[in-house]
């Protein structure tokens, strides 16, 4: 019976062990943003949202989203400089919504930019962008145009 009493005791100390070290190593994904790549004619007072697939670390994205006037093709170096506005979120960190803080020009051309490292709240790796899997892996690519480091959404105003 002290063998087995050793052993039970192994055992749960090795289960104990395994589980207060797991780590949700998943790369946090996109599942939606709106208003959606190659949109037109959408409302000058629209919010953007951006939907994970799980909770999300604040400040790692919003700080690697940018909103900007125009259709660009790069992703600007000072993401910081984009239109003014603020953020919100919904009650579980999954959803993270931009409000600008004017109404946006009447039929004009805008793009959302998105840069990799935005991490979950588990503080993991962060997302990828790239065409190798990663965040942006192959059911991702109706979001937006890949580029070097991130993902461009365009839309239209009406």
């Amino acid at each position: 019976t002290m063998y087995i009493k050793v052993l039970i005791a192994s055992v749960l100390s090795i289960v104990a062990i395994g589980c207060s070290s797991f780590q949700d190593n998943s790369t946090p994904l996109i599942i939606l943003i709106t208003p959606t790549d190659g949109a037109t004619n959408v409302e000058r007072e629209v919010n953007i949202r951006v939907t994970f697939d799980e909770s999300m670390d604040i400040s790692t994205c919003e700080s690697r989203f940018g909103f900007f006037e125009g259709s660009i093709t790069e992703i600007p170096s000072n993401m910081a400089d984009h239109i003014p506005g603020e953020f919100s979120w919904n009650s579980d960190y999954s959803e993270m919504i931009f409000h600008p803080q004017d109404d946006l020009i009447e039929t004009h051309d805008y793009s959302i930019c998105l840069t990799e490292g935005m991490q979950s709240e588990h503080d993991h790796d962060g997302m990828m962008m790239d065409h190798d899997g990663g965040m942006m892996s192959e059911e991702m690519g109706s979001f937006g145009t890949f580029v070097n480091n991130g993902v461009i959404v365009w839309f239209t105003t009406q």
